[in-house]
C-alpha cells in the first residue's frame, strides 16, 4: 500500500456522485460496527455510497474514509500497512482529529487480519465503522466470532420484487386496481422469477441478462464456492 495512492481514493469516493436506485434496507449509526454481508453483485458497494451520499448532504464529506480492498491499486495488502489508512487520512484532514468520522471498508476480508485492525478502530478511535463482504467469504457466524460482540450484520440481496418493479416504474400503492398496470406487473413478475434480482441485470437486455448471470454463476461458483472451500475432483 501507498499513501500517496489512498489519499487519492479517499478524495474521489468523497467526490464521487453515483446514480442510485436507492434500496428498501437502511443501516443505522449506533454505536455498533455495521456488518453487510451477501452475494457477489447483490449491490453492497452501491448501498455504501447510498449511506454516502445522505452523510454528504449533511455536510459531512471530509468525515467520510472509504476504501475498497480489491482495488488492484493497494495491493499488496499487508496487516502492517492497514495503519496507513488513518494516517493518509489524517495526513489531509489534520483539522479532523479527534472528530467522528464514519468510515467504509468495502470487501474487507481481502485483508490480512482485518478483524484486529477493525476491532481496534472500534475501541480506540470516534469512528462509525460499516464494513462489507462477499457472504461466501465472510460468513455471519465468523463476524459475530471475529468482532465479538461489537457488531450489527446486514444481508444484503438482490431486489426484493418490490424494489424490482419500483426500478422498472411501478409503485404498488398507486394505481394498483388498474388493469393495465395488473397486466405490467405480471410480465414483470414473470420476469423477475426467471431471471431474479440482480441491480446490474435488472436493466439489461434479454441477450444481455443471459449472458451477465452465466458470468455471476461462473464467479460464485469457482471463486468462492471452489477456492474456499478448497474443492477438487470436479
Amino acid at each position: 500500500m501507498n499513501k500517496e495512492i489512498i489519499k487519492k481514493l479517499i478524495i474521489l469516493a468523497q467526490e464521487r456522485e453515483v446514480k442510485l436506485a436507492p434500496r428498501e434496507m437502511e443501516i443505522k449509526f449506533a454505536g455498533k460496527i455495521n456488518s453487510i454481508i451477501g452475494p457477489r453483485r447483490a449491490g453492497k458497494t452501491f448501498f455504501i455510497y447510498q449511506n454516502m451520499n445522505e452523510l454528504r448532504n449533511n455536510d459531512l464529506k471530509d468525515k467520510i474514509i472509504y476504501i475498497n480492498f480489491e482495488d488492484e491499486r493497494l495491493l499488496p495488502i499487508k496487516t502492517e500497512d492497514l495503519d496507513m489508512i488513518l494516517d493518509s487520512y489524517y495526513e489531509l484532514y489534520p483539522e479532523n482529529v479527534g472528530e467522528k468520522l464514519y468510515v467504509f471498508f468495502d470487501e474487507i476480508q481481502t485483508a490480512p487480519h482485518w478483524q484486529l485492525f477493525v476491532r481496534r478502530l472500534y475501541d480506540q478511535e470516534n469512528m462509525e465503522i460499516c464494513i462489507t463482504g462477499s457472504s461466501s467469504k465472510l460468513l455471519s457466524r465468523e463476524i459475530a466470532t471475529e468482532l465479538r460482540g461489537r457488531t450489527l450484520t446486514y444481508f444484503m440481496f438482490p431486489y426484493s420484487f418490490k424494489e424490482f418493479l419500483k426500478i422498472k416504474g411501478v409503485h404498488l400503492e398507486r394505481h394498483f386496481e388498474h388493469k393495465p398496470v395488473l397486466y405490467k406487473i405480471k410480465k414483470l413478475l414473470h420476469e423477475y422469477v426467471e431471471l431474479g434480482g440482480f441491480p446490474e441485470v435488472a436493466d439489461r437486455d434479454s441477450v444481455l441478462k443471459i449472458k451477465i448471470l452465466q458470468e455471476y454463476f461462473d464467479m460464485i461458483f469457482y471463486k468462492d464456492l471452489v477456492e474456499r472451500y478448497k474443492i477438487r475432483n470436479m
